[in-house]
């Protein structure tokens, strides 16, 4: 997860719960891959992706949209990867290769992410795949990158590339396929949040179906914090206190038996809170061996 700074300056409060919400957007996978099956053992699935995010809309704890100004921007590079280890066993693994963060009145802050490990094991393998996972989101990233503000001559802004704390996810997925050429899963996740921060849960409903050889995919994601948010650790801060709901649409287009081209495009509902709020468009190349 990727939240944010302790420049004195308002603006730059609102970091945490942005990079929070892209974050968790990026973690879900095409329709090939994910829900409640496992892999084969022996078997990888890896997809690399860039994608790009530009607003200024951004809405605070109260759920309510503050001012318009300077226009945040993040480009990403993420490899998603999957490997199965035994018949029941799968190693995921996602990492933020490279990602550059900046308002339009700043430079721009860049580096590797906080890389999110998983290991996931099949309870059920059969037409109703379920499944669990328990996985560790490792402090990788710099939690301290300072950058110009070009509007204020000898200001330094913090935009960090991580947050600096170690976060634990637990997970439950189920998938119900419909024919061979559709399914629908449901995912439900608890975040267990280190240094005093509000732990998070999320749901996640996802519908694939396969048009021709082209995979496409529908997803709704919500994601809540749990209780009061901690003003004392500053609620506007790594992403203290955020929630929201956030769907996304994409699509596999193979280009040859084991390669696909992946498009996706993601955007949150409002109203939500201590979240900028703006579309996301991602390109990526799949490979499954």
């Amino acid at each position: 997860m990727h939240r944010f700074n302790k420049w004195c300056i308002r603006p730059t409060s609102r970091w945490g719960g942005l990079l929070l919400g892209l974050a968790l957007l990026g973690l879900v996978p095409d329709g090939v891959a994910g829900g409640g099956w496992v892999r084969k053992k022996s078997t990888f699935y890896g997809k690399l992706r860039v994608s790009s995010f530009r607003t200024n809309k951004y809405y605070n704890l109260a759920g309510e949209l503050n001012d318009q100004g300077a226009q945040f921007q993040q480009t990403s590079l993420d490899l998603y990867a999957e490997y199965g280890l035994s018949k029941r066993l799968t190693l995921i693994l996602n990492a933020p290769l490279f990602r550059s963060n900046k308002f339009s009145t700043t430079n721009a802050a860049t580096g590797f992410g906080d890389v999110l490990v998983e290991a996931k094991y099949g309870i059920l393998t059969g037409n109703f795949p379920v499944a669990i996972s328990v996985g560790a989101q490792l402090p990788t990233g710099q939690s301290r990158i300072l950058v110009a503000d070009v509007n204020r001559p000898g200001s330094q802004i913090n935009l960090p590339i991580g947050d600096g704390e170690l976060n634990i996810w637990t997970k439950a997925y189920a998938s119900i396929p419909f024919s061979s050429r559709g399914y629908v899963s449901v995912e439900v996740g608890y975040n267990k949040r280190t240094q005093g921060f509000s732990d998070q849960y999320a749901s996640t409903v996802e519908v694939g179906y396969k048009i021709g050889p082209v995979w496409t995919n529908a997803v709704l994601r919500r994601l809540n914090s749990v209780g009061v948010p901690d003003t004392n650790k500053g609620s506007f801060v790594y992403g203290e206190g955020l929630e929201y709901t956030a769907y996304s649409l994409g699509a596999a287009v193979p280009i040859t038996k084991k390669t696909s081209l992946t498009l996706d495009y993601s955007n949150m509902i409002v109203p939500c809170k201590n979240t900028y709020s703006g579309p996301i468009f991602g390109l990526g190349l799949s490979v499954e061996m």
